[in-house]
């Protein structure tokens, strides 16, 4: 077979977070077939190479790099295509044509061209790629050069897909490019269904509907498609008029063009059913739901996916009307035939379970809704131990996001008949053990294997074994009979993983220990049998309430509470999302009237989440507390008993994120006594300044290679924090804290005088690339970084622009941009200047914190304001610093819920390891600390720390 070799460029992304500062060469191949899965290789100055395995796109190659966490720049200008704004340069992702080899069939091009645009999909879904440099050049380098109808049709219709993913579906949105006149996307002669949704999210300013009106009765399927997402989107938007307009229109489309017997007519059929069933009209859904049912069985048969989840769909519906006989009926028959066609492992099977749990115990039949409970309970914790591995950290979440709605439905069945049926308690706690924190567990784990590993033979291997993983995962989908035919064995594949297992195992003592922690589960019975006398531990539990036949509009919190005693947890109901939103909502200031300076309000929260649980802790010295949802927020420390003393005054508390770290705590296998110490940063520093200091630096052993230097010229602020605004906060500017140089010399003088090898860097040295520096092999012992922190609640995106880089931040989407810490020189680059050549910006944001190795480092100090906020994603918990410090491997973090004072933070300090050198422990030091604090200042001084483990 004739292979064709062609070069693909990935542009410079232009930010020290993105950019790894080395060359990257990435070669294909092409067969005659398409794309073929071979070998890819990326090679930087560190002889650091990544093998791995993929298949047909781009979107292969960016999620490869993104897991591995190597996004390298391309360093020779001539191979960027970049575009001019503000006399500020844009590189970014893509194919550069001229490097292509002249191929004799063109239509290897045309799937070129189709197949990178899916790539930039991806990338833009993940904030990686700017809409204005894909705008200009969708018109600078498709059009004017490729004259393929095939061409401008699978590339337009990717790029419209990746607006559609990465903008708010409810609204016309207006994104900055240089638009398309109407004759040229005339020409292009694209269907009418991509030219909808390109043209819903204005990229050449012709409204969507005007769009569609000019291809009404066009004979081509694909224009009601694009019916059918207009429909989509005005269902979002709640305009039930306007969505069964284009529902009805494109369900008229398909039977006068294409027949009945279209096989996208089935899945038209479910949505417009669904929408019915929304709206309340359910004799129309009924119908709608039937109708579909035959033709799947028509046109696909019974072993097609959709057949059984049609089948779900009409069993929900008939419940929803008290139609109890048939509700069971369908439901059943789904189950059946997924257990019999498909496999119990299939998504669709553990939705069904849900289903057939709401439909018993509406019905009130409690033994057969314990029976599938159980059973749900079961598949749910397989499926998270063994397919869940496999996944990269974004797939996780998206696995996650995926089974939520069934993990809730569980909550709400088992929460019912917990008065009935107690021993359900252990169910939803080992469920809620198994869920949390899930994603950011397998990407520690998986970062730390790769990290140790010694040479990449080691880590294709582990590749290799992920690709099983998967295939297996992927198998489970597949009905039997197409698996036969495809000649799939799912116990082979199993058999292959286990082994390939077995050989990684051998061959590295680290991954052995991940495989070991994925076949131990968490459950009550180990953190019971990992609990002392006097100890217990409680893990909240928050979920949308869903009561057999509908969701309320509600959030419940619950706590799970586990004695070593007890073999059943309590499961103690708390309050409701609103009224614990209506106290944390008011900011924490020092006159506030917040939970920690209003008394009243105090005990309020007090009685919503700590008084019910005190039956519960008889005895108990030592609590281990893991937050859910809006729980993060609270210093429990703070609250007050009955008695009027603090809890912290009563308990120690101890933090987890998930009991997954107090069941398998990270070891840290440094064992040296050094510290980090950063503060007195000068926010605000001319500029010769600046320059001065990258001289200084190149003339250390630190020195900046030209390479690094020109990874850094004239870029423009980072494409990936580009989301500008015409909002204002006011003039944010970041002033000198005084105490932070003080605070950060009296711990450098209090642990020499104990033999601690100390490493400070105050004033002008407390910069980035300083903190930077201190990562894998050079990451201290303890990192205390004393300097400003910002945290912004997510905003809507808002139109490209703004120079402000305090704007960008505020309308960032990746909640890891939209916290971090601020260091010498950040006012610059803050209020819109570019970065000093050679030097970063001194904005150390989340999302580059996550991207370090402090595999070696035990504790991290944050002594600024409000580090312990983030955005709050379900089970996986904050999104912010913490969890930055978690992914890049460290054990402990003393991070804060609000805005700290100066002074007194730094008085804290000084007790805090006062007391650290004494007990050994940072739980310890830090309760002493504030009990120290406490007989001298109120609670807003010193409760705002709170140590994670």
């Amino acid at each position: 077979m004739r292979q064709l070799f062609f070069l693909v460029i990935i542009g410079l992304i232009s930010n020290s977070t993105f950019a790894q500062k080395n060359c990257t060469e990435l070669i294909y191949q092409v067969a005659d077939a398409g794309w073929i899965s071979q070998s890819m290789t990326l090679s930087t100055p560190a002889n650091q190479d990544y093998s791995i395995r993929f298949v047909s796109s781009l979107r292969g190659l960016t999620a490869t790099i993104t897991s591995t966490n190597n996004l390298s720049a391309i360093t020779k200008e001539d191979y960027w295509l970049f575009t001019t704004e503000d006399n500020e340069r844009k590189a970014f992702c893509f194919i550069d044509k001229t490097r292509l080899v002249e191929l004799e069939n063109q239509s290897y091009y045309v799937n070129t061209i189709a197949l990178n645009w899916s790539g930039l999909e991806w990338l833009a879904t993940h904030k990686v790629v700017s809409f204005t440099a894909m705008g200009k050049a969708l018109k600078e380098r498709l059009i004017p050069e490729v004259k393929m109808p095939k061409v401008g049709t699978k590339s337009f219709f990717n790029l419209s897909k990746c607006f559609y993913h990465t903008i708010d579906k409810t609204r016309i949105v207006n994104i900055e490019t240089t638009p398309l006149d109407e004759e040229q996307l005339k020409q292009m002669k694209l269907p009418p269904s991509t030219k909808a949704m390109s043209l819903q999210f204005n990229t050449i300013g012709i409204d969507a509907e005007q769009q569609l009106d000019r291809y009404r009765g066009v004979d081509q399927p694909n224009y009601a498609k694009g019916l059918s997402r207009m429909a989509e989107l005005y269902q979002a938007a709640n305009d039930p008029v306007k969505a069964e307009q284009y529902y009805l229109e494109a369900q008229q489309n398909i039977l006068q063009f294409s027949g009945v017997d279209y096989t996208d007519y089935p899945s038209l059929l479910n949505s417009l059913a669904a929408f019915y069933e929304q709206v309340g009209d359910v004799q129309k859904a009924k119908k709608h739901y039937e109708d579909a049912k035959v033709l799947v069985e028509r046109i696909f048969g019974q072993h097609h996916p959709q057949y059984p989840i049609t089948l779900n769909n009409l069993g929900a519906l008939h419940l929803s009307v008290d139609e109890f006989d048939n509700s069971e009926e369908y439901h059943e028959q789904a189950r059946l035939l997924l257990e019999e066609e498909f496999s119990t492992d299939h998504p669709e099977y553990t939705t069904t379970l849900g289903h057939l749990s709401n439909f018993y115990l509406v019905k009130k039949d409690y033994k057969k809704a314990l029976e599938v409970l159980m059973n749900l309970s079961k598949n749910l914790v397989h499926q998270l131990y063994s397919y869940y591995p496999s996944l990269n950290e974004a797939e996780r979440l998206k696995f996650l996001k995926k089974i939520n709605q069934t993990v809730h439905q569980f909550y709400s069945a088992a929460i019912q008949l917990l008065p009935t049926i107690p021993e359900l308690s252990n169910e939803v706690a080992n469920i809620n053990l198994a869920i949390k924190g899930l994603a950011l567990e397998g990407s520690i784990s998986t970062r730390a294997s790769l990290l140790t590993a010694g040479d990449s033979l080691l880590r294709n291997q582990y590749y290799n074994w992920l690709g099983v993983r998967r295939q297996l995962a992927q198998a489970a989908v597949i009905p039997k009979l197409e698996r036969e035919m495809l000649g799939i064995n799912l116990k082979e594949l199993d058999e292959r993983a286990l082994t390939l297992e077995s050989e990684l195992s051998a061959a590295s003592g680290a991954l052995a220990n991940q495989f070991r922690l994925r076949r131990q589960q968490v459950t009550v019975d180990s953190i019971r049998r990992g609990l002392k006398a006097g100890e217990a531990a409680i893990d909240f539990i928050h979920f949308n309430y869903h009561n057999g036949k509908d969701w309320e509009d509600s959030i419940l919190y619950y706590a799970a509470v586990i004695k070593k005693e007890q073999k059943m947890v309590q499961m103690i109901p708390l309050s409701d999302h609103k009224k614990l939103q209506d106290i944390l909502n008011i900011n924490i200031t020092q006159h506030s009237q917040s939970y920690i300076n209003s008394p009243l309000t105090n005990r309020e929260l007090y009685d919503m989440v700590w008084a019910r649980l005190e039956t519960e802790l008889n005895n108990v010295k030592r609590v281990y507390i893991s937050p859910s949802g809006l729980l993060h927020q609270i210093s429990f420390g703070a609250l007050r008993n009955k008695n009027n003393k603090h809890l912290v005054e009563q308990y120690e508390i101890l933090n987890y994120g998930s009991f997954r770290d107090f069941f398998y705590p990270t070891q840290t296998q440094n064992k040296n006594r050094d510290i980090v110490l950063v503060g007195g940063a000068k926010f605000s520093i001319d500029s010769a300044k600046l320059v001065a200091l990258v001289h200084k630096m190149k003339d250390s052993t630190q020195a900046i290679t030209p390479a690094d230097l020109y990874a850094y010229a004239n870029t423009a602020l980072p494409l990936s924090r580009a989301l500008a605004s015409n909002f204002s906060r006011g003039n944010l500017f970041f002033n000198y804290l005084a105490g932070t140089k003080e605070e950060v010399e009296t711990i450098d003088t209090l642990l020499k005088k104990h033999q601690w090898k100390t490493h400070k860097y105050i004033g002008e040295e407390a910069l980035e690339d300083k903190v930077k520096k201190h990562s894998r092999k050079e990451a201290p012992y303890i990192l205390h970084i004393a300097t400003h922190g910002y945290f912004f609640r997510p905003l809507s995106p808002s139109p490209v622009g703004s120079k402000e880089f305090y704007k960008q931040i505020i309308y960032a989407q990746n909640p890891l941009m939209r916290s971090g810490l601020v260091l010498t020189g950040a006012n610059r680059v803050w209020q819109g200047k570019r970065p000093i050549e050679g030097l970063d910006d001194g904005i150390l944001t989340a999302y580059e914190i996550s991207n370090l190795d402090l595999h070696q480092t035990d504790l991290v100090v944050l002594s600024s304001c409000e580090t312990g906020l983030g955005d709050v994603y379900d089970s996986e918990g904050i999104f912010g610093l913490q969890r930055a410090l978690k992914s890049a491997g460290v054990r402990q973090m003393l991070v804060t819920l609000w805005r700290i004072p100066d002074k007194e933070t730094a008085e804290l300090m000084g007790h805090f390891y006062h007391y650290y050198l004494k007990t050994k422990s940072a739980s310890q030091a830090l309760r002493m600390a504030q009990k120290k604090m406490q007989k001298n200042y109120t609670a807003f001084y010193w409760a705002g720390f709170v140590l994670i483990e």
